[in-house]
């Protein structure tokens, strides 16, 4: 056991304490050491450079050093000297220290066994269709197909925190005080108010930003991506930051804002069919050739495809949820 009188309180401590490394006896003389008023207050600010360093507790701790390298170049060399670094034992708070241990213990029973209704997860799954939700804050999601969010029924706590996979646009209310961080299988994602797509596949992360601008961490780098912009997340690999003014129709199933200038049939009709719960069958396959120089705006999938038709002069059927397209095509 260490010797309580010897134990050395400085920043490499408070490091371990932050990641959950620090043993009972750190943690105990750490606390005494915080009954400072100068020394609670440097805590403090180490602490926030902390989170904001490392937001998402879902991500593995980093390595000490490493997180411990990055502090000290954000908090410069103008840190203050660390007082009282060798904390001396009063017996009275290890007596305080023990009680407060089971009055904890006692509270966390009383309430599991008393059925205390704590807030609950609330788990969503969009299935085969899109689904349009509005979460505790007031903020917009639009969930695409086979997506699915997890999040706190009253975001409880300085975080407002969800968890997903798939692919949805949201419209974040802001709120400076309660950053919104969304995790993912590759990556977190940190913003305090804008609008942005999500699009998640087995290996690979696509955010793209309209609005504002977002965070965008991963156990290996971090980077700040603004509007027009997307960031391209892979396993292992550093962010990579793209111009996305071109693809802003891959988010239309939620925006309803089409956008095509010179595209080709093909990859209109793969819109179409992403935005609503209609699918496109081509009798004449070389129809997808031809290509198309058109907005839309808050239009019916009707609409747009009887345009179309008129517009390459092709003959338009329906069969339920199938638009039947014949006619020439374009080589």
């Amino acid at each position: 056991m260490k010797d309580e009188n010897e134990i050395l309180i400085n920043d490499e401590l408070i490091v371990k304490y932050l990641t959950g490394e620090a043993d009972p006896e750190e943690a105990i003389a750490l606390q005494g050491w915080l009954e400072s008023p100068d020394n609670r207050a440097y805590f403090d600010s180490f602490q926030a450079i902390w989170e904001r360093t490392y937001p998402s507790k879902n991500l593995q701790p980093p390595n000490r050093q490493k997180v411990w390298n990055a502090l000290q170049q954000q908090l410069g060399n103008g840190t203050p000297e660390i007082k009282n670094q060798t904390t001396i034992f009063n017996p009275f708070f290890k007596i305080a220290a023990s009680l407060l241990i089971l009055i904890t213990a006692a509270t966390l029973v009383y309430f599991f066994t008393k059925g205390y209704n704590f807030s609950k997860p609330i788990s969503i799954y969009s299935g085969n269709e899109l689904r349009e939700m509005v979460l505790p804050d007031s903020s917009q999601v639009v969930l695409s197909r086979n997506s699915t969010i997890t999040y706190d029924e009253q975001f409880k706590g300085n975080w407002r925190e969800v968890s997903f996979s798939g692919e949805a646009f949201f419209n974040v209310k802001q709120n400076q005080d309660k950053p919104f961080v969304i995790h993912t299988k590759l990556a977190d994602i940190t913003v305090v108010g804008t609008s942005f797509n999500i699009a998640q596949s087995k290996d690979k992360l696509e955010v793209s930003v309209t609005e504002g601008k977002v965070m965008v961490i991963t156990p290996q780098d971090s980077a700040y991506i603004e509007s027009g912009y997307s960031a391209i997340v892979n396993a292992g690999v550093a962010i990579i930051a793209e111009n996305n003014f071109n693809d802003t129709n891959n988010w239309a199933y939620a925006t309803r804002k089409f956008n095509f200038k010179n595209t080709r049939l093909h990859d209109v009709f793969r819109c179409i069919e992403k935005s609503f719960p209609f699918t496109i069958d081509v009798r004449n396959k070389a129809i997808e050739n031809c290509r198309l120089t058109a907005n839309f705006e808050n239009t019916s999938a009707d609409y747009m495809v009887s345009l179309i038709a008129e517009t390459l002069n092709l003959s338009v059927t329906k069969n339920d949820h199938v638009f039947i397209l014949e006619g020439n095509g374009c080589e």
